[in-house]
Order: C-alpha cells, then sequence, then structure tokens
C-alpha cells in the first residue's frame, strides 16, 4: 500500500510540474500567441469569405500571404471544385469576425478558435441568411510569421467546412 501511495504521489508530480511548464510556456510567448490571434482574426474572413464576382486566381491571391505554402494549394484545389457550383447561383458569403482566443498553444504552433457572423446570400434565397459561425485555425510560425495551416469551419446549423 505505501509503494502503491508513493507512485501515486510521484505521477502527481509529475504531472503538476508538466502542467506548470505549459503554462510557462504560453505566459513566455503571451506577446507570440496574441500575434497568432491577431493574424488568424485577420485571415478567417478572406479564407471564409466567397463572391461568385471574383475569379479563383483573384481570391487565392488574396489569401496567399496570409496562409503555408501547402495550404494555399489547398484552398486553390478547393474553390476549383466549389466555384463551378456556386457561381452560376451568384453566391457570395461574408464573414464578419468578432473575436478570438488561443485554444492550444506549444512552439511554433497555436490553435485559435474565433467567432464571428456569416451573411450567405445566393439566387435561390430572396433574403440573406446570416448565422453565427465558429472558426478554428491552426497557425504555424513561418519565416518570422504566423500563417494559417488548417481550417475548419462550424456554422450555427452544424455544417462543418475544412479548408487547407
Amino acid at each position: 500500500v505505501a509503494a502503491l501511495l508513493v507512485a501515486v504521489i510521484a505521477l502527481a508530480v509529475v504531472d503538476l510540474v508538466r502542467f506548470s511548464r505549459s503554462r510557462q510556456t504560453i505566459a513566455v510567448n503571451s506577446g507570440a500567441t496574441k500575434a497568432a490571434v491577431s493574424a488568424a482574426i485577420n485571415a478567417a474572413g478572406p479564407l471564409t469569405s466567397y463572391d461568385y464576382k471574383t475569379t479563383v486566381a483573384a481570391k487565392v491571391t488574396r489569401v496567399k500571404p496570409l496562409v503555408t505554402a501547402a495550404c494555399a494549394a489547398s484552398y486553390q484545389k478547393d474553390l476549383g471544385v466549389l466555384s463551378p457550383t456556386l457561381d452560376p447561383l451568384k453566391s457570395t458569403e461574408t464573414v464578419d469576425i468578432m473575436s478570438g482566443g488561443v485554444t492550444t498553444a506549444g512552439t511554433g504552433k497555436v490553435v485559435v478558435l474565433v467567432f464571428g457572423e456569416r451573411t450567405s446570400q445566393d439566387s435561390r434565397l430572396t433574403t440573406p441568411r446570416v448565422e453565427g459561425v465558429q472558426i478554428s485555425l491552426t497557425m504555424v510560425r513561418q519565416q518570422g510569421r504566423w500563417l494559417v495551416s488548417a481550417v475548419v469551419s462550424a456554422g450555427s446549423g452544424g455544417a462543418n467546412a475544412t479548408t487547407c
């Protein structure tokens, strides 16, 4: 029983040390996490908005400075698939970001959850549809900047969309 108690106490101490170190890492890098949140907030709208009047090339050019090279390639591929369906419907979707915060942080990688409002319109709707949206953006530090490497968007209707 005494050996079991010692083992439990040792595990608790190890967990406490790990937790303390992870909190210190986030605290030490709070400036970095703030920069990652800011970059995520700035990127979320352009990445998740859509306008049938804008060419795929122009959309990709707009987001390229905000994302990793792999994410840009995936985004371009996704748009190539979606545009033939959305453009004839004259689809527009605008996402306005209200706020955001860090869900996880590590060395060179931060996951940010942002909240906003999505306004959608197409030729089938008589009035624009407005809904709340949550967007999870994985941010990675590359060449001194925070860039988006993955995006998962969830509307209030429960539909998820993944980019990158």
